[in-house]
């Protein structure tokens, strides 16, 4: 019997440019038919390949050239025996439904590969084979990337990038961080509007490419090499399985707030799975703040050595301030995902180019081609994925965001029309709450103290269903982000208007500068509107009539 069972499904067929042909399809358990997780998927003998998601699917774009019987389709899963289909059984509209069979490890694999190590000797060792595991000479991946993150309940920023990752010095040492050896071109880039930026006044990365790539340990330099002498950390050979049809150990390291999960092969010592886990936990009189961090890393051999398969970087925080009280004056989290998947492996020959992480302004001169992503190689979109894509459509279509997004940053006028819906957006949020608006200008040093008033008025009323919004009139972005770092106003929901009472929102409400004050009631309508800022028993007394209704 196969070890692999693929059901064909006729789908329409899928054909890019003349040239690409898309497999598309899911990777399942054979005997209890749940999803296989990141699996990977690679022609061989050849440098294309995928990924499967969280929920098993995936998509591979091949060209059309390769559908012969000379080619065959490998896919391999860590405990699963290993598949090789011809290419030339895969029809251009097939959707593959793939059952892979579980593979127990058998007592004579055991016995040939048995090792007097440590387990904590075992991973020090596969550390000093890095350099012969993996490559010593430069070479080029071609990956896709994709990063979310989330505030509270809501989804608010998605980014996926084409990008080539030139490593420049191989894997001959540990280096101390990704600039030191890696050359990075974004391709080309799609992103939705930053919508947890706008809402809270946070900063993100404009790319997280060098923040994750740090926790490759077999590139750099990493705690868990130290951790394999120290004494507060302990390692164990919990399990043994297989990957690519080789044993391999598996072996666990704890510690104080960290765990990790290490996947050594048994015939070459080489890292092929890594699984860490980091917390970090705060708790003081005003203080209460927590934070998970989680990387996993997945690494492919191709020819004699190993490569960067598949990485994950998530993470999530919060943050809860209280007064001298204990009242709780503040909560603020944020959630973040990214994952980077290998597409294609290039060992030699390619043109060599320098490049750095774009910044901002760089990534603003990266191009959007619709076209070109209809035939490059992504992870398919989980259904958690494809409801984060909902909801950022339901602000404004998906499509639109991706082809003016560079509009919006360098066009003041399109950036203020989407000031006005993300506006509207928060306030349909706070509905069955009472919402206090506040215009300022961190150019008016009053008026900074006046944003501070507000933020006491909220304080006073912690405890009560109430929202406070705060809308800068600020023309520069970056004297706007440099206030909200300097007054701690980043907790708020935070919003800059780049053209001040010449805004489509300003305009809507009458506003010609700053200070300026708006409240609604429960329902979302307007309670208040005065362009003189009143005083802060007139506020209070304000609110708890609207709060009494």
């Amino acid at each position: 019997m196969k070890s692999l069972l693929v059901l064909l499904i006729l789908v329409i067929p899928h054909i890019f440019y003349g040239q690409l042909v898309q497999l598309r399809g899911k990777l399942l358990d054979d005997s209890t038919s749940t999803p296989v997780a990141y699996g990977t998927l690679r022609l061989e003998n050849q440098a294309y390949g995928a990924v499967s998601n969280a929920e098993g699917e995936f998509e591979l774009s091949v060209p059309a050239s390769l559908l012969n019987s000379r080619n065959h389709l490998r896919v391999s899963s860590i405990g699963y025996h290993n598949y090789r289909i011809p290419l030339s059984q895969l029809g251009t509209g097939e959707y593959l439904l793939i059952r892979l069979r579980q593979r127990p490890y058998t007592l004579e694999d055991v016995m040939i590969y048995s090792t007097d190590l440590t387990a904590a000797q075992l991973v020090a060792e596969a550390f000093k084979r890095i350099a012969q595991n993996y490559p010593d000479r430069p070479y080029l991946l071609r990956t896709f990337y994709r990063h979310y993150c989330r505030e509270g309940d809501t989804y608010g920023r998605l980014i996926e990038a084409a990008v080539d990752i030139l490593d420049a010095k191989g894997h001959k040492r540990l280096r101390k961080k990704p600039a030191d050896k890696l050359q990075l071109k974004v391709r080309q880039l799609r992103r939705s509007f930053d919508f947890t930026d706008a809402g809270t006044g946070n900063r993100h990365l404009p790319i997280a490419l060098y923040s994750s790539l740090q926790h490759d340990l077999v590139s750099y330099k990493s705690r868990l090499l130290r951790l394999t002498t120290d004494s507060r950390y302990t390692f164990a050979y919990t399990d043994t399985t297989y990957f690519d049809d080789q044993l391999v150990y598996v072996v666990e390291c704890k510690g104080r707030n960290y765990e990790c999960e290490l996947y050594i092969s048994a015939a070459d010592l080489a890292f092929v799975k890594v699984d860490e886990r980091r917390y970090t936990y705060l708790n003081t009189q005003g203080l209460k703040y927590w934070r998970k961090e989680h990387y996993s890393l997945n690494y492919k051999k191709y020819g004699n050595r190993y490569y960067l398969s598949h990485l994950t970087n998530e993470g999530e925080n919060q943050s809860i301030r209280r007064d001298s009280l204990g009242r709780e004056v503040d909560r603020s989290g944020h959630a973040h995902h990214v994952e980077i998947m290998t597409n294609e492996i290039v060992p030699g020959g390619f043109q060599k180019f320098k490049g750095r992480e774009p910044g901002r302004e760089e990534l603003l001169r990266v191009p959007y081609d619709a076209r070109f992503w209809e035939a490059y190689n992504v992870l398919k979109a989980t259904p958690l994925e494809a409801a984060i894509e909902a909801d950022l459509a339901r602000r404004m279509p998906l499509e639109q965001q991706f082809s003016n997004f560079n509009r919006q940053a360098s066009d003041p006028y399109y950036h203020d029309r989407l000031m006005a819906q993300l506006f509207d957006h928060l306030l349909e949020q706070q509905v069955g709450k009472v919402t206090l608006v506040y215009f300022w200008d961190s150019s008016k040093l009053p008026s900074v103290r006046e944003v501070l008033l507000a933020r006491k008025v909220a304080k006073h009323y912690s405890q009560a269903p109430i929202e406070v919004i705060l809308v800068s009139m600020e023309a520069s972005e970056a004297e706007w982000q440099k206030t909200l770092g300097k007054n701690g106003l980043a907790g708020a929901s935070n919003l800059r208007l780049a053209l001040g009472g010449r805004s489509p929102l300003a305009q809507r409400y009458g506003i010609q500068g700053p200070p300026h004050y708006l409240i609604f009631d429960k329902q979302g309508k307007l309670a208040m509107n005065v362009a003189k800022l009143p005083s802060r028993k007139e506020v209070e007394a304000a609110l708890d009539r609207l709060l009494d209704m």
